[in-house]
C-alpha cells in the first residue's frame, strides 16, 4: 500500500506515525480485526489518557430511572476502557412545557430527555457533553437552565453554550478543553468561521489539548457522503462541514469529532489532526428512527499522549462498533458494521455526493426524507 502525504502535501510529523499506521491498519482490515489503539484506563501515567467519544444521545422524557440506565448499559464495558467519555446531548433535560418549541412543519421535532439521563450518563463514565445542536433550545431558556443544573448535579460538564463554550477535564497531567459548535443560531455557530477559529486558538493558547465537537451536516442515509462547500437541507444552510473541520484543525484542534447526520461518516487526517466527520447516533430512543445506517453507533476510543516536545496529540485510536434496535439501546455489534462503514467512507470523502445535499422536500426528495426517518429540527 502506497502512503500518500497529508492534504497540504506535507508529511505527518513523527508523533503521527502511530496514528497513520492505525489508519492504514483500518484500511487494510475489512474484518475489523486489527485494533488501532491499546486503551488503558485511569490515566496510569502523566501525559497519557484515553477518551471515548460517541454521537447523539436522546432517551425520551417518559423513560424512567431503571429504563434509562438499561438503555445505556450496553456502553458500560467499552466506556470503562477510557478515562472519560464524551457524547452529544441531543435535547434538553426538563424545562417548562410553555417554553416548548412550536413546530411549523411535519418535519419539525421538539425533544426532551429523560430526567434520569444525566445521572445514567455519569454512571457509565461520561464527564463532558456537547449541548451545541439543533435541539438544545427545544424547551427554551428554562430547558437550557434545567439541563445545566441536572448535568452539574451529575458531575458532567457541558460544552457549547453561548458565552460559555469551554468545558475542561484534567486527566493524566493534561488539561483538555472541549468546545462545541453547530450550524444553528443560539449556540456557538460554526458558520461564523472567524469567531469559531478565534475561540479555538484561544483555547489552544491556554490548554494542553483542544477537542472540537461539531454538530454539522445533512441528515439520514443520503448524508453519508460529505459534499464540498455548504450543506443545505430542510431549508437550512448547515455550513461548510469540511471547511470548518479543517479550519479547526489548522487553528489548533487536537481532534475534531462530528455528529448530527444520524449516520456515520468517514474520517481523515488533516495536517496531522484526525477529523471524524460523524459518529452518528449512539443511544437514541423514540423520536429518532434507528434502522439501516442510522442504527450504526460507533464509539471512538482516542489516546491522547504528550510527545517528547511536550505537545499533546492523538497517538492512536480504535473504533468500536455498536448497533441499535428500536427501544433497546446500543449493543456491541459482532459484525463490526459501523467501523466497516466508516472505513469505506474514507474513499468518498473528496468525491461528489451521489445524492444532492439540497433538500427542499419537494417531489421525490420528500419521499427520501420519509425513508430517512431522522430527526431534523
Amino acid at each position: 500500500m502506497v502512503l500518500k502525504k497529508a492534504h497540504n502535501e506535507t508529511a505527518l510529523p513523527l508523533y503521527g506515525m502511530r496514528l497513520l499506521l492505525a489508519v492504514c491498519c483500518a484500511w487494510m482490515s475489512g474484518s475489523g480485526s486489527c485494533q488501532t489503539a491499546e486503551p488503558t484506563s485511569n490515566a496510569q501515567s502523566d501525559g497519557r489518557a484515553v477518551i471515548a467519544f460517541g454521537g447523539d444521545v436522546m432517551v425520551p422524557a417518559n423513560v424512567g430511572k431503571a429504563g434509562t440506565a438499561d438503555f445505556l448499559s450496553g456502553l458500560s464495558d467499552t466506556f470503562s476502557k477510557a478515562d472519560a467519555a464524551f457524547v452529544n446531548l441531543e435535547g434538553p433535560i426538563g424545562g417548562k412545557a410553555a417554553d416548548a418549541k412550536r413546530c411549523r412543519s411535519e418535519y419539525c421535532y421538539s425533544l426532551q430527555q429523560s430526567p434520569w439521563i444525566a445521572e445514567s450518563l455519569a454512571e457509565i463514565g461520561v464527564q463532558v457533553v456537547s449541548v451545541a445542536n439543533n435541539h438544545a433550545q427545544d424547551r427554551g431558556k428554562s430547558g437550557m437552565a434545567s439541563t445545566d443544573a441536572a448535568l452539574a448535579q451529575a458531575g458532567i460538564k457541558p460544552a457549547g453554550r453561548l458565552g460559555s463554550n469551554i468545558a475542561v477535564l484534567e486527566i493524566g497531567g493534561m488539561r483538555i478543553a472541549f468546545l462545541g459548535f453547530a450550524s444553528f443560531t443560539g449556540v456557538p455557530d460554526l458558520r461564523d468561521r472567524d469567531s469559531a477559529v478565534a475561540q479555538i486558538r484561544e483555547a489552544k493558547a491556554h490548554f494542553d489539548a483542544v477537542v472540537v465537537s461539531m454538530h454539522a451536516g445533512c441528515e439520514g442515509e443520503i448524508a453519508s457522503v460529505i459534499p464540498a462547500g455548504d450543506e443545505r437541507c430542510f431549508g437550512d444552510n448547515r455550513g461548510d462541514t469540511k471547511g470548518f473541520a479543517r479550519a479547526a484543525a489548522d487553528a489548533g484542534a487536537t481532534i475534531v469529532v462530528g455528529h448530527g447526520p444520524h449516520v456515520p461518516r468517514g474520517w481523515e487526517i488533516w495536517n496531522g489532526v484526525p477529523i471524524f466527520y460523524s459518529l452518528g447516533n449512539l443511544a437514541t430512543g423514540a423520536g429518532i428512527h434507528v434502522g439501516g445506517k442510522t442504527a450504526l453507533a460507533p464509539v471512538l476510543l482516542a489516546t491522547f499522549q504528550r510527545n517528547e516536545n511536550g505537545a499533546v496529540q492523538v497517538a492512536g485510536f480504535e473504533i468500536v462498533s455498536f448497533k441499535q434496535e428500536a427501544g433497546t439501546g446500543p449493543r456491541l455489534d459482532p459484525e463490526d458494521a459501523a467501523k466497516k462503514e466508516m472505513i469505506a467512507l474514507n474513499e468518498s470523502l473528496n468525491k461528489p455526493p451521489t445524492v444532492t445535499p439540497t433538500h427542499k422536500l419537494q417531489g421525490s426528495q420528500r419521499t427520501q426524507k420519509r425513508k430517512a426517518e431522522t430527526v431534523n429540527r
